[in-house]
């Protein structure tokens, strides 16, 4: 039904359609329609009249709960936090160390760490990468699984296994030859061990070499290997032979709530 309503003053329903004659038209949105509504709320139907839903708080998202829209806090967990990165210059380097302060915390705030590296090199090679967790590490023990490299095994994947500063073997130095780089990406979690306490660190790396070669590299815990409690204070990683332009590291957090 149209707006006239034959000669009386009454507003008659209307649906802003063009095609009706005398309907309205259409509805201007655009800045001139007024309404009783806050700044940046958001109108709904409960499917009998309109509802409004004030702006929800900076980072909340949108979410269906109880058969209605709500601004909801952002869950994190599951979210990748970036914690540090580090780029080489122009001086050759072959070793950087992250340190963590606060300390980062495995058993509460973070499910694992997830360190991603693409080392360049230039003439030289680059040889073997290792990675030493808080700078030291206990007594380590070496299981039988290993871990493998281009399909061959490889029987021990600690270096200086036993010693007072064992670390991990990131990728052999067969990845990489003169004038080729590396990457890799190395997965860090705290492992339970017997009586429920999470104080070991596992590591599975995944590695490729730019020359085409690649290398899966899994390390399977079932002993210990560095009792160095539920914090991650630092986290070094070395090679045999120098890095250069273009080389990048990144340390990322997976949080838990």
């Amino acid at each position: 039904m149209g707006f006239s309503g034959g000669g009386s003053n009454i507003l008659k329903p209307h649906t802003h359609d063009s095609n009706i004659l005398q309907d309205g038209g259409n509805l201007n949105l655009q800045g001139v329609t007024q309404g009783n509504l806050s700044a940046g709320s958001v109108t709904y139907s409960d499917g009998n009249n309109l509802q409004e839903l004030v702006l929800g708080n900076a980072g909340e998202q949108l979410q269906v709960v109880g058969a209605a829209p709500a601004w909801v806090a952002d869950p994190a967990q599951g979210k990748y936090q970036l914690l540090d990165s580090y780029n080489a210059g122009s001086t050759p380097a072959l070793t950087h160390t992250f340190n963590f302060s606060p300390a980062l915390n495995l058993q509460t705030v973070y499910s694992e760490i997830i360190v991603v590296g693409n080392l360049n090199s230039q003439t030289a090679t680059i040889g073997i990468g290792e990675m030493q967790l808080n700078g030291v590490g206990g007594t380590a023990y070496q299981p039988s699984y290993g871990f493998d490299f281009n399909g061959a095994s490889i029987n021990n994947y600690l270096r200086g296994s036993g010693t007072s500063q064992p670390s991990f073997v990131l990728f052999p130095a067969g990845t990489n030859g003169a004038g080729f780089g590396v990457r890799f990406k190395s997965r860090i979690s705290l492992i339970e061990t017997g009586g429920g306490s999470a104080d070991n660190y596992g590591i599975t790396t995944d590695a490729e070499g730019d020359g085409g070669v690649p290398a899966r590299i899994s390390s399977h815990v079932d002993s210990a290997i560095f009792s160095a409690g539920s914090t991650l204070s630092s986290l070094t990683v070395f090679t045999a032979g120098n890095w250069y332009n273009d080389t990048n590291i990144s340390v990322y957090g997976v949080l838990l709530s």
